[in-house]
């Protein structure tokens, strides 16, 4: 049996649950009845990836959401980020 041993640096989950609740709940950038959007985004904002990928035009992938997003990362001093849907990102030849 092999044992898989998983470390978790507190800083950025701390990071990440601030962004997610003070940020992006508190804001209303995302319902808070949906916290796990919001945590999908504020994973990619505090990790610093260049967007996030979803099929949620609900809550996500829709330019008021991205709007919010972004002017919440721009007050708070985190980088914009891309909200694309996988369709944005195929490329067909």
């Amino acid at each position: 049996m092999r044992v898989l041993k998983v470390y978790i640096d507190t800083s950025v989950l701390g990071a990440i649950l601030d962004i997610e609740d003070r940020l992006y709940l508190q804001e209303g950038v995302v319902p808070a009845k949906f916290r796990d959007d919001a945590r999908h985004i504020a994973v990619a904002v505090v990790n610093e990836l260049d967007a996030v990928i979803s099929w949620n035009y609900r809550h996500m992938v829709n330019i008021v959401t991205k709007r919010r997003v972004n002017a919440v990362n721009l007050k708070t001093g985190y980088k914009q980020i891309e909200i694309l849907s996988p369709e944005e990102v195929l490329f067909y030849e």
